[in-house]
């Protein structure tokens, strides 16, 4: 009988590596591509992500970061629980979206990495915790498509072990960065 949260653990440490990967990855080439680098500055700063500190009051910070984050991670939860992974069509759809939320923002992440360099820094404390969130909730799609049985605990392990990161990586991004 396989141990709850065992299985879960080993495979969002490999999903973790893979964003950080990712991240690296993304850092690197916009670092050193110089037309990569311009691209990158120009969509970063069409998104409205730049390195000027938040100003609202910290609860709101808190809650919004929070949830922000929780909607992004709970998408590949809700689709094991939907049981998306059982049919073709929708596992190829799940695949897309699980990867999607992985690499999307680790890419973004990356490439602002690129662009501001070390003076991004400050503005991360959190992200180890963010990271690690989305390896824990793409753990139970991930033993899915290895063919694995997922069961209820490991769900509800990876989605207790999201809430709790991203409670955290909330509190740290809103207290422990640059505000105003």
């Amino acid at each position: 009988m396989r141990m709850p949260g065992r299985l879960v653990a080993r495979i969002a440490i490999q999903a973790t590596a893979g964003v950080w990967a990712a991240t690296g990855t993304s850092m690197l080439a916009v670092a050193t591509i110089d037309p990569l680098n311009h691209a990158a500055a120009a969509w970063l700063a069409r998104l409205g992500l730049d390195l000027r500190p938040s100003a609202p009051t910290l609860h709101a910070l808190v809650v919004s970061r929070f949830l922000g984050n929780l909607r992004i991670a709970l998408l590949p939860l809700l689709l094991v629980a939907i049981g998306a992974g059982r049919r073709t069509a929708p596992r190829a759809i799940g695949d897309a979206v699980v990867a999607g939320t992985l690499l999307l923002n680790a890419l973004l992440v990356g490439a602002a990495l690129g662009v501001h360099g070390r003076h991004l820094v400050p503005f991360l404390p959190h992200l180890p915790l963010e990271w690690v969130a989305f390896g824990c909730s793409a753990a139970p799609w991930l033993i899915g498509r290895r063919g694995e049985s997922v069961r209820p605990v490991d769900v509800a392990v990876a989605t207790g072990a999201v809430v709790l990161l991203l409670a955290a990586a909330a509190v740290v991004e809103t207290f422990l960065t640059p505000r105003p």
